[in-house]
């Protein structure tokens, strides 16, 4: 009889690097700009529903268009969690601090006005007084 050998006996998730991956672009491949991202789950799933505010005549109300909703496996979610973290730090430091999102009642409470959330990454100008 054939003795069986375990591939995984531990059951261990291997982690694919860039260097072991060729990425290729298929011709039909898109580009989408969101502004708004709720997260849900299943038993299965983590789920992104991606969607731009758009302008609406009603003040009190933002209206978000919905455009798609990616589902990913609860491990890969772990790994794109990881690497948006390690983006969003080096960009940080090539370009400053990126500014918390107020909502909008700590934007009615006037917590925040346009110019310190634009200016919220900028480093700071210093005065030096001279002799």
């Amino acid at each position: 009889m054939a003795q069986i050998k375990e591939v995984n006996p531990k059951n261990e998730i291997t982690r694919l690097t860039v260097d072991t991956l060729k990425a290729t672009r298929r011709p039909d491949a898109f580009t989408i700009f969101v502004n708004h991202t709720r997260f849900g789950h299943t038993k299965w799933d983590i789920q992104m529903i991606c969607g731009q505010v758009t302008l609406s005549t009603d003040p009190n109300h933002e209206v978000v268009q919905e455009l798609g909703l990616i589902a990913m496996s609860p491990v890969h979610a772990k790994a794109v969690q990881k690497a948006l973290g390690e983006s969003i730090a080096a960009y940080e430091n090539e370009y400053g601090v990126i500014p918390e999102v107020k909502d909008r009642q700590e934007r009615e409470a006037g917590e925040s006005t346009a110019d310190e959330v634009r200016d919220a990454g900028k480093p700071k100008k210093r005065r030096v007084q001279v002799g």
